[in-house]
């Protein structure tokens, strides 16, 4: 997706503002060739004489489907595939790390709006699904679970 954010300076509609600042925020899925149109947003602006301040790029999170967090996880959801999504995560942060998977709670559809919500059994659910694969993945099995394999 490609957000456009433009800020009037001063704000009131019925005066020419003295200063206006355009945010570009581009969010690239995985593949897609992002420099190349930062690179022609970029020469385009200055070729206007605008000033541009283009800042790090976050890049696209992005684990394999086949890999067993990806797989373990789908199953513990009940989906048979992972989906893609066109919005900025903190989890572009962590580019270091093997394996990271966005996930969280309720519908995409309700959240990041004015009137966002979730249900609290969907909470309850992802509460239980995150101690699951935290123990899974970052603290192990636990005794039991060893002794019963």
């Amino acid at each position: 997706s490609l957000n456009v954010v433009i800020e009037n300076e001063p704000r009131a509609s019925n005066i020419t503002v003295g200063r206006s600042v355009c945010r570009i925020f581009l969010r690239p899925m995985p593949e897609t060739p992002w420099a190349e149109l930062r690179d022609e947003i970029v020469g385009q602006a200055r070729e206007l004489d605008l000033e541009v301040r283009v800042y790090e790029p976050l890049l696209p999170v992005y684990t394999p489907a086949e890999r067993p967090l990806v797989q373990q996880t789908l199953k513990r959801v009940e989906q048979s595939q992972p989906d893609a999504v066109c919005f900025a995560t903190d989890g572009c942060h962590f580019q270091d790390l093997q394996d990271v998977i966005v996930l969280g709670p309720g519908n995409i559809q309700q959240a990041h709006r004015p009137d966002e919500w979730i249900a609290v059994d969907q909470l309850h659910r992802a509460t239980q699904l995150y101690a699951d694969l935290f123990r899974q993945y970052a603290v192990g099995p636990s005794p039991e679970e060893m002794q019963s394999k």
